[in-house]
């Protein structure tokens, strides 16, 4: 697959219009007095029926039903599906307020439904203002574009959106770079913004970055990106402004994909642009790219339809589908690349084809729905994770129903005692502060597991908290996905909760889920693919998709909370990439799940789906579990064991195929209080209020140089070497370390002051560098401005 479609994300609307032509209000006139009986009222002509249509964006599928109801499904994290929330749904819910939509339009993660009224109503994702209500903001429910009322088909593409009026002009708004909504824009447009120089278009298509029309006569012209010559202008052609495409006349359709534009007309179909798995359709392999149209080979029959995705294309003629392109995304069973067009021999009877980044359907004139292609997050819309060949979906979309969704709430409740516990997680690309009045402050990489309702970067400097939580008294985090217990005992997640081990299946939510059957935790460990909860009795229960983590005796995960086989007065408990432990009242260690590093810390190499006993350790006072490592603190001394292909084992050496099944002592630490570890770094503080750092250090994670450009720079740090507080004098007043956590490319530590002193590197999506801080890295400790989880009297 090439490098271009791994960085830019498909948006394409099928090319047909399904405008509605409406009656006129006015009656005849009468021609005088009747005679001779009563004279009949004439009737108003009934406007033609709807039709029902199906979008595709890169994660979420839309139907629109006859009726003028829009029903979504898949990724939500940019609220793209309506119906306001956050939650992926992998099962169609009603789009808010929309009941007289006439076109609906899938964008990457935007949505817009075309009205009868000649409005338009966008929602989800508004980074470039591509929802057109003259602001930035995203929107989990549909809103009205500004100023416009005459609209007569839409189109959606990455980041920005257009509309055909009923007069022949097209408007477009969102983001203008490289001319994608029309010449002269630049930076973001709110609203819609007339694309000048275009007038007596018959048909709008959007791709991902540009866009293209059908004027009078049949001639095309595009506008926007020109790369991979997708605007058809020849070799020698221009980027800027609207021009036709070279060489085509009497064009009747049109479908643009990634970087490539495809046209039907009354004999053939032509394709240009970008030809990187055959989307040009004309039989010749590994073509670069064409700036002119050539004809695509295989089609019989005149084109009725037609839709364009990433690297792939889908046309209907005389009802039977056809595909060519990136043999992936074709529905066909060889999965090859395919030159020229095939047919899809299930697919007959078809009027309507959509595309989407890596999955298709088509809509039947029976109404049936079929779909293909990748599945998760539920874009498929029948709970399968993926389809190689086209599968039946809705035997009739006229049937589709669901019901609106309700967002979870947390009260607190008054009378459950919680007790306080600060900042003692690093959430891998985020940090996670836990404050004194329940609530979660957080800043780092945006993902779904920041909490916060948008997956954006959020900045140290920022005030910004997990939504609706207020009485926290433990979280945890993984890569993608994160929890809180709250006071009374319940247990509430976002980002990818698993959801079925079978199919390997996850609910996704930007905003905090409650998970239900949860009332009496007290701790909670989350994994990369399980989640485990400390009872208040001493017990551990545990849910997910990973085999054997469960730690039930059997090898298959589940979608609930499952007890541990034989696990009592537990005080603590971890999780890792596949392996889980848990620490007893009496400082025993016990754990479960993958060995396949010897994490197990019992001295053999077979995995266990029950805990078994990490050999030789007694008195364990603090643990942690990375990918395939295990660490714990016992008498003031360290062991480790797994993996050491960073040094993780902390013996002078950093060897791939090294790997220990028992405990190692680490030498020259005997007063150890706390052990963290994440992606082969491991830190320990000290009861003498320093740290030392270990392993992975890359970005300067371990925090041992002396400033964001130390020459001394050291990737791999194979004994434990002390974090340089006193290297930074705003940091040296913070006091000593509590605790320190190792994330991803970084490592951020809490005082007892309360303030947090990070090192290393996190990119920002927003630009603001290593958190916000004003620095891409920095190998020693810089502070964290306006940030405390709240002071101790002494260090823990």
């Amino acid at each position: 697959m090439s490098r271009e479609k791994w960085f830019a994300a498909l948006c394409v609307v099928c090319a047909m219009a399904f405008a509605v032509a409406c009656g006129g209000d006015d009656e005849e006139e009468g021609g005088g007095e009747a005679t001779g009986g009563d004279t009949e009222e004439p009737a108003e002509e009934a406007p033609p029926p709807r039709e029902a249509m199906v979008c595709a964006g890169e994660s979420h599928t839309c139907l629109l039903k006859a009726d003028g109801n829009v029903f979504c499904y898949g990724e939500n994290i940019w609220g793209q599906l309506g119906d306001g929330t956050r939650q992926n749904r992998w099962a169609p819910v009603p789009v808010a307020g929309v009941s007289d939509a006439t076109e609906v339009a899938c964008g990457r993660n935007h949505t817009c439904a075309l009205l009868a009224s000649g409005g338009v109503s966008c929602w989800g994702s508004n980074s470039a203002g591509q929802l057109g209500a003259g602001d930035t903001d995203m929107h989990l429910t549909p809103v009205t574009v500004a100023g416009l009322s005459d609209a007569a088909q839409i189109g959606t593409g990455y980041d920005f959106s257009c509309a055909r009026k009923q007069d022949g002009t097209v408007a477009c708004w969102g983001n203008a770079s490289g001319g994608r909504v029309g010449p002269g824009a630049s930076d973001e447009v709110t609203s819609p913004r007339p694309v000048q120089g275009l007038g007596g278009a018959t048909e709008l298509a959007l791709g991902n970055t540009h866009a293209c029309a059908i004027v009078a006569g049949g001639a095309v012209h595009c506008w926007g990106n020109n790369g991979f010559g997708q605007l058809g202008r020849g070799a020698d052609g221009s980027s800027s402004g609207i021009a036709p495409v070279q060489g085509l006349t009497g064009a009747t359709r049109l479908a643009l994909g990634n970087s490539h534009t495809c046209a039907a007309t009354a004999s053939n179909v032509q394709c240009w642009g970008y030809d990187s798995d055959g989307q040009l359709g004309n039989g010749e392999e590994e073509e670069d790219r064409s700036p002119v149209p050539v004809a695509v080979q295989g089609i019989t029959g005149s084109v009725t339809a037609m839709a364009a995705g990433a690297g792939f294309n889908l046309a209907v003629a005389d009802g039977q589908v056809y595909v060519w392109g990136d043999g992936s995304r074709l529905g066909r069973e060889d999965r090859e690349d395919a030159p020229a067009a095939v047919a899809l021999p299930m697919l007959t009877g078809v009027r309507q084809v959509t595309a989407g980044y890596a999955h298709a359907c088509a809509l039947k004139t029976d109404g049936s729905l079929w779909c293909w292609g990748v599945g998760g997050s539920g874009r498929l819309g029948n709970g399968e994770r993926s389809a190689q060949q086209p599968s039946s979906i809705f035997a009739n979309v006229a049937q589709v129903t669901g019901e609106a969704p309700t967002l979870d709430t947390f009260a607190p409740d008054p009378s459950a005692e919680r007790e306080y516990r600060p900042m003692h997680v690093v959430a891998r690309s985020h940090v996670f502060g836990l404050q004194e009045d329940g609530r979660i402050r957080v800043f780092g990489s945006g993902s779904a597991a920041l909490g916060t309702g948008a997956p954006r970067s959020v900045n140290a400097t920022d005030e910004t908290y997990v939504r609706g939580i207020s009485d926290a008294v433990d979280v945890d985090s993984w890569w993608s996905s994160a929890c809180a217990v709250r006071a009374n005992g319940q247990l509430a997640c976002w980002g990818e909760i698993p959801t079925s081990w079978e199919n390997h299946t996850y609910a996704k939510s930007s905003l905090p889920l409650a998970m239900a059957g949860v009332t009496d935790a007290v701790e909670v460990a989350v994994g990369q693919t399980a989640i485990c909860i400390r009872h208040e009795g001493g017990t551990v229960s545990c849910m997910g998709t990973s085999r054997g983590l469960m730690g039930n005796g059997t090898n298959e995960g589940s979608d609930t909370f499952v007890p541990v086989s034989n696990l009592e007065n537990v005080v603590q408990i971890e999780l890792g990439y596949a392996t889980a432990c848990a620490r007893t009242e009496g400082g025993e260690l016990w754990c479960w799940g993958s060995n396949s590093s010897g994490e197990l810390g019992n001295g053999s190499e077979d995995s266990s789906n029950v805990p078994v006993q990490v050999s030789g350790l007694r008195g364990v006072t603090d643990f942690d579990v990375d990918y395939h490592n295990v660490c714990a603190v016992h008498g003031g001394r360290v062991s480790c064991w797994g993996e050491n292909d960073e040094g993780q084992l902390a013996n002078g050496r950093a060897d791939d195929d090294e790997e220990r099944n028992t405990p190692l002592a680490i030498r020259g630490i005997s007063d150890a209080v706390e052990v963290s570890a994440y992606q082969g770094s491991i830190c320990v503080t000290r009861r003498n209020g320093d740290a030392r750092c270990w392993g992975e250090n890359s970005w300067g994670q371990a925090g041992i140089g002396d400033g964001p450009e130390d020459e001394n720079e050291i990737d791999q740090v194979t004994s434990p070497r002390e974090v340089q507080r006193a290297g930074n004098e705003e940091v040296a007043g913070f006091g000593p370390y509590v605790s320190l956590q190792p994330g991803m490319n970084f490592s951020c530590a809490r005082h007892q002051s309360g303030r947090l002193s990070c090192s290393g590197s996190i990119p920002m999506n927003n630009g603001g560098g290593f958190m916000g801080l004003g620095a891409t890295r920095s190998r020693a400790p810089v502070p964290v401005p306006s940030f405390s989880v709240g002071a101790v009297a002494e260090a823990e």
